[in-house]
């Protein structure tokens, strides 16, 4: 739900223009962002990692991929979040899914480096 008085849309578009100005210089700092909460959106993902919006895929992947920016976890629920506002979505399961593996000298003190469906990369030492 968004704010009374505001429709959906509204929320959504003005989360995908703040994260748009702060994507320009980096990653967005999540971390340390907690706005107040201001509803919930109809967004969700689904286990097989495709994210809808109004129960619609939302089929432009530079879209998905900003919001991915954004996603926050806390506790089991999650948010997209700005410095001004922080909206909940549903997660199915998992809001990533690996879709690539790469490992970096095998055995003790190996690296790992998954792709995920919004196409970044992550590195984790085991």
């Amino acid at each position: 739900m968004a704010k009374e008085g505001q429709t959906p849309a509204v929320g959504l578009d003005a989360i995908a223009g703040v994260v748009g100005k702060t994507a320009q210089k980096g990653p967005p700092p999540v971390h340390l962002w907690n706005p107040p909460f201001c509803g919930d959106l109809d967004m969700r993902i689904a286990a097989d990692g495709t994210w809808f919006y109004l129960k619609t895929p939302i089929g432009r992947p530079a879209l998905v991929k900003l919001f991915a920016s954004v996603l926050k976890r806390e506790g089991d629920k999650y948010f997209l979040v700005t410095p001004v506002e922080k909206c909940g979505i549903v997660v199915d399961d998992v809001p990533f899914v690996a879709v690539e593996l790469r490992v970096d000298h095998p055995g003790h003190g190996q690296t790992l480096h998954f792709r995920h469906q919004c196409r970044r990369l992550d590195r984790v030492r085991p």
